[in-house]
């Protein structure tokens, strides 16, 4: 293997933490409905056999869409206050920068009443009229897909019958090398279920991009032309406007990333809180301007996903019971759950080759905390 490509900790550590191999797997039995957004019409270049191939990732993104707790961000999104910033930002990215904030206009203070949990749920389900997706090919590793506006076949989201449209019809490519992993027999199930968690990931994140696209019409310059691109508007107090990520953190804590950048996730999954130490401005990222506010944190941690975390997400029981009676934090890495990590020190700039890690290692910190989680100890890379 390449350097880039090793591992970043010891098999052991890994192990312990049954992080890539959990005894006695199995890919469970999720068994609820797809979300309407979702459904198979709207998966317009694969086959019947590949759309049940991904049917475990649409049915966990289903479940996610319709969480409790990601349907104050929905409403933040679709009909949320939004605040207009600072000129300086706006001189900056050349056009007007705003917030977005789950208190409604009428009620800067007050929170959702049950008419604005409706409107938010039918706004989701009419979705189905608004994206599409297909599998293409994108050369990256680094990119699961990317969201684009379209002008033709689809309609932008009505936030509300009688509405005037905004924004546009979205096109969601999805990278074909995952659906490729997902095809192959010769991987775990455990490797298999990584896969599936992180492609629901980014079906949700995809997701937030599309909600602002359908919702959200382009700005025009003082001659009337549109501008592009139309930047996506901070949620609530972020330091970066990315609306996808924001979803990711609002839902579990953080963002998942493949462990040394590897779609088939051989090496494990981590999570880390967003924004991350490094700097995504102006750097194309998915081929996005990602407008910052603030300085970056001195330093992040990314935490390594145990097989025992991903498994039940994949499972009616753990639904119905779990998540039922303790709500999101079920779906979130804390606590106990955070006991290897690797630590990235702030002041790293963005390079596609290491997606903001720094080439000298040296500089990074693997970590661990011990079960009794009393005597931490640091260890160098």
């Amino acid at each position: 293997m390449a350097e880039d490509d090793e591992p970043r900790f010891s098999k052991a550590d890994m192990d312990d933490e049954l992080a890539l191999e959990l005894p006695d797997a199995d890919l469970g039995d999720l068994s609820n409905d797809f979300h309407p957004a979702i459904q198979r019409k709207l998966f317009v270049n694969i086959s019947d056999a590949d759309y049940e191939l991904i049917s475990a990732p649409l049915r966990l993104v289903s479940r996610f869409l319709m969480e409790p707790t990601l349907i104050f961000y929905w409403y933040a999104l679709i009909f949320g206050r939004r605040d207009k910033l600072s000129t300086e930002l706006e001189q900056k990215y050349g056009q007007p920068i705003y917030s977005f904030h789950c208190a409604p206009p009428s009620n800067p203070r007050g929170g959702m009443s049950t008419h604005d949990i409706r409107a938010t749920l039918e706004a989701l389900m009419s979705l189905e009229e608004s994206v599409e997706f297909h599998f293409t090919t994108i050369s990256s590793d680094l990119t699961w897909g990317f969201s684009q506006p379209i002008s033709y076949d689809l309609q932008p989201l009505l936030k509300y019958e009688g509405a005037p449209p905004q924004g546009d019809g979205v096109s969601v490519a999805l990278n074909s090398k995952i659906l490729a992993i997902l095809r192959r027999n010769d991987i775990s199930i455990s490797q298999r279920l990584r896969v599936q968690y992180f492609l629901a990931l980014g079906i949700l994140h995809e997701f937030a991009h599309v909600v602002h696209i359908a919702t959200t019409s382009a700005p025009k310059d003082k001659n009337g032309y549109e501008i592009s691109p139309n930047l996506e508007p901070f949620y609530e107090d972020d330091r970066q406007a990315e609306c996808g990520y924001a979803c990711s953190q609002a839902l579990i804590n953080g963002t998942v990333e493949a462990i040394n950048d590897r779609l088939d996730c051989e090496h494990g999954l981590w999570i880390a809180k967003w924004p991350a130490v490094w700097s995504r401005h102006e750097s194309g990222v998915e081929g996005m301007l990602v407008p910052e506010r603030r300085k970056p944190r001195k330093f992040c941690t990314s935490m390594v996903i145990s097989m025992e975390h991903i498994q039940p997400l994949f499972t009616d029981q753990f639904w119905e019971h779990d998540v039922k009676r303790y709500g999101a934090r079920e779906l979130r890495i804390t606590g106990k759950k955070k006991r290897l990590g690797y630590r990235f020190p702030a002041g790293v700039d963005y390079d596609s080759n290491h997606d903001g890690i720094p080439s000298d290692d040296s500089s990074n910190e693997s970590w661990r905390i011990p079960a009794n989680g009393i005597e931490g100890r640091i260890k160098r890379a």
